[in-house]
Parts: C-alpha cells; sequence; structure tokens
C-alpha cells in the first residue's frame, strides 16, 4: 500500500519540469509517438525540432511524459502538432496546458496557430479558441484485389522533383495553401525523393504537385496540391505505382472521390480530423485545389 502511494505521488504533474525540446530530444518524442502508433520516424522528429519549437513536460529524471511543437510556417502561419502524452501521465491537463503554451509562443511571434484535429482533441481545441469546419481522414491504400494502380491519362507533363525545383513549388504552393512549406518540401525530398512529382501544363507552367515521406508505420503521400481534378489523379498515380507497399494519405473529403476513381487501389478509412485555426478568421488557403494534407503534424 506504500509503494502504492508513493507511486501516485511520483505521478503528480507538480513533480513535473516544462522545458524546452532540443533536436538531440527527438528519440524521447519518437518514443511517445510509437506508445501513440503514429507514423513519425526519427527524422521527422529531428526537422520539427530543428525548424520548430518543443515544449514538454519531464520527470526528474529526465522522462519526458508530455510534448508539443510549433512550427513556423512563414510569416502568418504557425502550425501546432506532436500533441502527445505518456499513458501513465493522461487527464492531469498536460496538453491543455502545452497548447496554450504553443498558442501563446506563435503569438508572440505574429503567427496564427493552426492544427489538425482528432475528434477527440475537437471539443478540447475549440474550448480553447480553435475553429474551422474543413475535413479530411486518414486512408490506408493497398493493391486492389487483382488490380494494379496504373498511369491515369491527362494532358499535363508529370516528372520527378528535383532539388533546383523546391523554391518555385514553394512560391507556387504559397500562393495557395496562405502559408510557406518550403522547409517541409526540403524535408519530404530528402527522405523520399522517389514520390516527389511535379506536373507542367502544356505551356510549361507549374500546375501541381506530390510529395511524401518515409513513416514508422508506412510510406506517408502528401502534400498534394494541383489546379484541376485530371492533374491531381496523374499525380497520385505516379506516386503510387512509385511504392510497392501499402501507404497512408490524409485526404480532404470535398476532394477524396476525385482521387479514389479510377486509381485501382483499395482506400481503408482510419480516422478523421478537422482543421482548425484560432480564432474566427477563415482557414488559409483555397480548399479545391488541396487534395493531400502533408500530415497533422507538417500542414
Amino acid at each position: 500500500m506504500g509503494n502504492d502511494g508513493q507511486g501516485k505521488e511520483s505521478r503528480s504533474s507538480t513533480n513535473l519540469q516544462l522545458c524546452k525540446l532540443q533536436p538531440v530530444d527527438a528519440p524521447h518524442g519518437l518514443r511517445l509517438s510509437r506508445i501513440a502508433h503514429w507514423n513519425q520516424t526519427l527524422a521527422d522528429w529531428e526537422f520539427l525540432l530543428q525548424e520548430g519549437t518543443g515544449f514538454g513536460f519531464r520527470t526528474g529524471d529526465g522522462i519526458w511524459v508530455a510534448t508539443l511543437v510549433a512550427l513556423p510556417l512563414g510569416n502568418n502561419i504557425g502550425w501546432l502538432s506532436m500533441v502527445l502524452v505518456d499513458p501513465e501521465w493522461r487527464r492531469q491537463g498536460l496538453a491543455s496546458r502545452l497548447m496554450q503554451e504553443g498558442i501563446r509562443w506563435l503569438q508572440e511571434r505574429g503567427l496564427r496557430p493552426v492544427l489538425d484535429a482528432t475528434p477527440e482533441g475537437e471539443t478540447v481545441y475549440r474550448n480553447l479558441g480553435f475553429s474551422g469546419q474543413e475535413n479530411l481522414a486518414r486512408w490506408l491504400l493497398t493493391p486492389g484485389t487483382g488490380e494494379v494502380p496504373h498511369d491515369i491519362e491527362g494532358d499535363s507533363n508529370i516528372r520527378l522533383v528535383g532539388k533546383p525545383d523546391i523554391g518555385q513549388l514553394a512560391r507556387w504552393d504559397k500562393n495557395l495553401a496562405g502559408f510557406d512549406r518550403k522547409a517541409v518540401m526540403e524535408h519530404l525530398h530528402e527522405t523520399k525523393p522517389d514520390v516527389a512529382f511535379l506536373a507542367e501544363n502544356t505551356k510549361g507552367d507549374l500546375s501541381g504537385y506530390i510529395m511524401g515521406r518515409e513513416g514508422e508505420r508506412a510510406t506517408h503521400l502528401g502534400p498534394l496540391v494541383a489546379e484541376d481534378p485530371a492533374t491531381a489523379r496523374q499525380l497520385i498515380s505516379a506516386a503510387v505505382r512509385a511504392v510497392d507497399s501499402p501507404l497512408y494519405v490524409d485526404a480532404f473529403s470535398i476532394n477524396q472521390p476525385i482521387l479514389a476513381a479510377g486509381l485501382g487501389v483499395h482506400w481503408s478509412k482510419e480516422r478523421t480530423f478537422r482543421r482548425m485555426a484560432f480564432g474566427d478568421a477563415p482557414l488559409p488557403g483555397d480548399p479545391r485545389m488541396h487534395y493531400l494534407a502533408a500530415g497533422p503534424e507538417l500542414g
């Protein structure tokens, strides 16, 4: 009975330290995302803690039990993600305290907080001042029975993205997404260049792109942004054919049926998200041209 009392006391949030995570702490973040069965890799954590600022709670002996990352995406938007709490430390308000810290940190830098919320988190985030109605879903894509993903016809020229293309892609994407994902694109291209494709129309102008990354559980495709549905389908077809195993996509619900038509893979829904922003102003970007998100950790 005495041991139980000591264990309960040791898990009191008053014994935790609120600290910033450094890139060297990436393995600790990976431990928490693995417990949650999320898809991030060590490289993802290192990128997030290098480009963004991580906050977390740790015990006196250096064990991180809760995390959050605030990632600036240009001069207007900041992305909040990686809200994770060790199961043994839940229901003590740690996630809400970290959210308040992340919101404060972004607002002090003139950045509007944006995130992708799970159904469980949506109510909490609305109570904190977030709003939004844009729906996404996580899908597992696997080859259909007797079907093979095929090259979908279209008018766009599809080719692999090279490093020199990323600057142009980032400028084009910023005009449509409403935030700057250049650093994210560089990370994605470094981790999985064989699924990074761009589309050029008959005039040679950029008309869309898709990228992706390696995952702890499966390759993740996204973002996918395109000027028209035909180009979007050409791009996802090229990326799917470059992967010889099941993969994840986070598809915007308004456009998911367009991507699924004729692709030759089975779509299995795993979870849903709601894209939300702090305050009542409209969300950035044009959802009609957004087909896949980069993921709830990257925007």
